[in-house]
């Protein structure tokens, strides 16, 4: 009698563990999801160019996150890509720009997978959301960050 009262125990225990093993699974389903912000700017640099790109590129499987930038003629993009998708940066790189330059043809298009360029934008997507920047200072900070891509280390 004891023995079956003990297999019971070990059974609804087995069941417990499983269940919330079973329930965190969709946690992580939803941090792989990308995650593009969204910015609006009050100044006189319009990005409407840039947010169709974004949402352009949102969709593709290796993007993780996407930062980007325009002026009239230039268009800048940094993409951070998924962990396991890291090892065909060349690659996904070289489609993610055949699909940005279909697109948006009249623009002269810069791509970058790598991770200062990410972070160097989205600094300057959070000066301009927040600063009024010049179209001076707007145009030399570009053109820093794309000096910074064209570099190999």
């Amino acid at each position: 009698m004891k023995h079956k009262y003990t297999a019971r125990i070990i059974y609804i225990f087995f069941l417990v563990i499983v269940m919330a093993g079973c329930s965190g699974m969709h946690k992580n389903e939803e941090a792989n999801k990308s995650n593009v912000t969204d910015v609006s700017f009050k100044n006189s640099h319009d990005q409407s160019v840039t947010e169709k790109m974004k949402q352009l590129l949102e969709n593709e499987e290796e993007v993780k996150n996407i930062r980007a930038v325009n002026s009239d003629k230039e268009l800048l993009i940094a993409a951070e890509i998924n962990h396991m998708d890291r090892f065909r940066l060349k690659e996904i790189q070289q489609k993610l720009e055949k699909k940005v330059k279909k697109q948006y043809a009249d623009y002269k298009v810069t791509i970058s997978t790598d991770k200062k360029i990410f972070l160097e934008l989205e600094q300057l997507e959070n000066k301009m959301r927040t600063k009024k920047l010049s179209k001076k200072k707007f145009e030399k900070e570009m053109n820093r960050i794309k000096n910074l891509s064209k570099e190999t280390t």
